[in-house]
């Protein structure tokens, strides 16, 4: 199987880009990675370039999922070490560097895919019709704060001219918001790698027992869509599926391009999450949209 792909990626309003990515055509293998510092300051950087760097240095006969299984462990011990600890396990679940990934892996008639967090996977069929792979539980969990952040702004912005604020003020209101919800993150953080959560990779042994993964056979498939949650089209409402199958669509119809372009207006049009409740004005943004020739 032939193939082209396009791709995205774009830091948002943190200092460091903490997406990662890989797009090996020779090898049929594509994958984002979304990283996320732990609330102890632990980047998420360490955990997406983990994988990132391990997935690419994927030896022959090695499946994605013994490759992504390596990745996870390589990452328990640098963090470990960074940590100067023995095991991973020593360190708070919540101040762990994290990652998501929706990794892929194509040959000629079957897709290979490891999944976790909130990093989607999407195929389109010759009769237009999308398949989301992969399910956002992180949405759910998020949903919480994220509610609470926009009630909070509400209160605090009633009769007050928010128009002429500069930068600054803008990130410390949004700082203080996140601030007052703290100790909600805290504990959504400890539902990683739980029933009752959702799967990240973590470098602990309870990451590869979480991970959504699978083979799908690619009969009439014309297009994969690989996505970090910073491409997906902001909303008025909730979040969750329906977002991410309109935000899908949208890729599949105008590409990733357009994708990027609308979702960074809409983040700019509303700088204080306001209209758009979300816990961060611009998230970094990755994408890969693979054409099956």
């Amino acid at each position: 199987m032939s193939y082209i792909f396009e791709k995205v990626y774009t830091k948002g309003v943190n200092k460091d880009n903490e997406d990662a990515y890989l797009a090996d055509g020779d090898q049929g293998i594509f994958a984002v990675m979304d990283g996320a510092t732990g609330l102890g300051g632990l980047s998420g950087k360490i955990a997406a370039n983990t994988v990132q760097e391990t997935i690419q240095s994927i030896r022959s006969g090695q499946t994605l999922w013994e490759c992504v299984a390596e990745a996870n462990a390589q990452l328990g011990r640098i963090v470990s070490a960074e940590a100067s600890v023995t095991s991973v396990e020593a360190i708070e679940i919540h101040n762990r560097s994290t990652c998501g990934i929706a990794a892929i892996a194509i040959n000629p008639t079957h897709m290979a895919y490891v999944h976790a967090g909130d990093c989607m996977i999407f195929i389109r069929y010759s009769n237009e019709e999308v398949r989301c792979v992969t399910y956002d539980s992180v949405s759910v969990v998020d949903a919480v704060p994220i509610h609470l952040v926009h009630d909070s702004m509400k209160q605090k912005l009633e009769g007050v001219d928010y128009s002429a604020w500069d930068g600054d003020q803008i990130r410390e209101f949004l700082a203080d918001r996140i601030t007052d919800v703290k100790p909600i993150l805290v504990h959504n953080r400890h539902k990683l790698n739980t029933k009752g959560g959702y799967s990240i990779i973590d470098g602990s042994d309870h990451a590869m027992q979480h991970l959504d993964y699978g083979t799908i056979a690619l009969h009439n498939a014309t297009h994969i869509l690989l996505l970090s949650d910073g491409l997906q089209l902001p909303s008025e409402k909730s979040t969750g599926q329906m977002g991410w199958m309109e935000t899908a669509e949208f890729a599949f119809k105008h590409g990733l391009m357009k994708l990027e372009q609308e979702v960074a207006e809409m983040e700019h049009s509303d700088p204080l999450c306001f209209k758009y409740p979300r816990l961060k004005a611009a998230d970094d943004k990755t994408g890969i949209l693979i054409s099956l020739m």
